[in-house]
């Protein structure tokens, strides 16, 4: 199993490797960070330009094939890549691109990463990436305070990834509680990094499509034609790409203490530059 683990993550690593070579902007984030909630945004403002169907999600160049004015854009967690890369504590695969780095309060993301992998992550992938495969096991806290794949794993990657930050050819910072709170110049910012100007109708016809609620109704009726937005157990709100879509929802989910454990973990752990934990 595990050289057969360790070949699949090469073959995904050099296929990846490629994407980041041919992509016009990279977009990366570690999972449950929002990305694919930017990736719909994006998607639709592109949809609505260029009379593209509304049920399509961008996927590498399957826009640009339709419509060559449109980039060729790559959304990785920067996960398999580090298996053929020549230099991956660096980030050398991504130094001479164009490069949008997503971040998210690591308690969120890890709350959501449990039960992503409890609902949603298939077995194979679950051998991949190291995740237990019976999740009634652990607790929520249990898993985000001292599994691997919980918050330490979330904290790591932005560590990772925050001293090559300055090392991109050119970078855009965002974080998603930013997105959440002002999507719409949010959303103009990163439009702007990719060159291209949107009106702020445009924009506002973007975020109300790919509001949590209007997502979660269209995840529901199976509109879209790509599995990242469907849910993998109808009538299980869990089980849904989209599922609360909060900033700080942790602080409902932990007593007092265990709040004030994993946000400790996280002021004496994270890189400071990222402003976690955070006062909304």
């Amino acid at each position: 199993m595990a050289r057969q683990v360790e070949r699949v993550r090469r073959e995904r690593g050099l296929r990846d490797q490629g994407l980041i070579r041919r992509a016009d902007c990279i977009f990366v984030s570690h999972p449950k960070s929002g990305r694919t909630w930017l990736r719909t945004l994006i998607s639709r403002l592109y949809q609505e330009r260029y009379q593209l169907a509304s049920d399509q999600i961008l996927e590498f160049d399957n826009f640009h094939n339709q419509n060559a004015a449109i980039p060729a854009l790559f959304f990785t967690d920067d996960n398999y890549v580090n298996s053929v890369s020549a230099d991956p504590a660096a980030k050398v695969d991504y130094r001479d691109k164009r490069v949008v780095f997503l971040a998210r309060d690591p308690i969120d993301v890890a709350v959501s990463l449990y039960h992503q992998h409890a609902n949603r992550t298939r077995l194979h992938k679950k051998d991949l990436n190291e995740i237990p495969y019976d999740m009634s096991e652990r607790s929520l806290f249990e898993y985000v305070s001292e599994h691997p794949q919980g918050l330490r794993h979330v904290v790591d990657f932005l560590n990772g990834w925050e001293p090559n930050l300055k090392e991109m050819r050119e970078l855009l910072l965002i974080t998603y509680e930013e997105l959440h709170a002002a999507p719409v110049d949010t959303l103009r910012r990163v439009m702007t990094f990719l060159g291209e100007e949107f009106s702020a109708e445009e924009l506002e016809r973007a975020v109300d499509f790919a509001s949590a609620d209007n997502l979660r109704a269209l995840e529901a009726r199976n509109f879209f034609n790509n599995s990242r937005l469907a849910p993998a157990a109808p009538g299980d709100p869990n089980s849904h790409k989209v599922r609360r879509a909060r900033v700080g929802g942790y602080r409902e989910d932990f007593t007092p203490e265990e709040r004030e454990r994993l946000e400790g973990f996280v002021r004496e752990h994270l890189a400071p530059s990222f402003g976690y934990p955070g006062t909304w």
